[in-house]
């Protein structure tokens, strides 16, 4: 296995007890993965296991799936005392380093999720949560961290961020009759509503690493 993870570590020390390991048809033969993540990693090599990984949401995010399977130098499991087994890909960009993790499944979204205009639960048995390893953002968080913004005088929850990149977020007011979508980028002071909630998540996760 790559070194490269192992230099990774110290990003999530504080876990505890971090054990890295092969992503690959023993490790899923011998652990208790995810039923999807063990027959994936059963594949003879690293894309074609990621490519099984994200065959399920090739239609909802294309871009992604697609650039994640083509760009994809190595991928490892990850297991910590905190969060269990995440996967991590590691991304072929020369000289500077780009990983991402993604965590395991979950099979029900918290009740919020119901109003969303979309059913995120596709993506959310894949991972629950993917995010940039050492940053923690760039992505959709776990389920059990999204952020619900309530009205001071009534406490009565309109918009729920579920996604996170530096400063700006993504999420749904679900305040509203129709839940709506929406980007908010507080140093632009913009708040935008989004047409299409699979579009921008797909570019979110994907455009960084395609531009590598």
């Amino acid at each position: 296995m790559d070194d490269t993870f192992r230099d990774l570590t110290r990003f999530v020390e504080w876990e505890g007890e971090v054990e890295w390991l092969p992503a690959d048809a023993a490790s899923a033969a011998r652990l208790e993965l995810p039923p999807h993540w063990a027959a994936a990693l059963g594949r003879d090599t690293v894309r074609r296991r990621v490519t099984a990984l994200w065959s399920p949401l090739a239609e909802l995010l294309p871009r992604t799936s697609s650039v994640f399977a083509a760009k994809v130098s190595e991928l490892a499991l990850l297991r910590t005392l905190e969060h269990g087994f995440s996967l991590v890909y590691l991304f072929d960009v020369g000289s500077d380093l780009a990983a991402r993790r993604g965590f395991a499944p979950v099979e029900a979204l918290p009740p919020e999720a119901a109003r969303f205009p979309v059913d995120l639960l596709p993506l959310y048995r894949l991972h629950d949560g993917l995010v940039h390893m050492m940053s923690y953002d760039g992505g959709p968080l776990r389920a059990r961290e999204w952020r619900s913004l309530a009205d001071p005088s009534s406490g009565v929850v309109s918009l729920v961020k579920i996604a996170t990149d530096g400063g700006d977020a993504f999420g749904f007011d679900i305040s509203e009759t129709a839940a709506v979508a929406y980007a908010i980028r507080p140093d632009d002071e913009e708040v935008e509503p989004v047409a299409d909630p699979w579009a921008f998540l797909d570019d979110l996760m994907a455009s960084r690493i395609e531009d590598l």
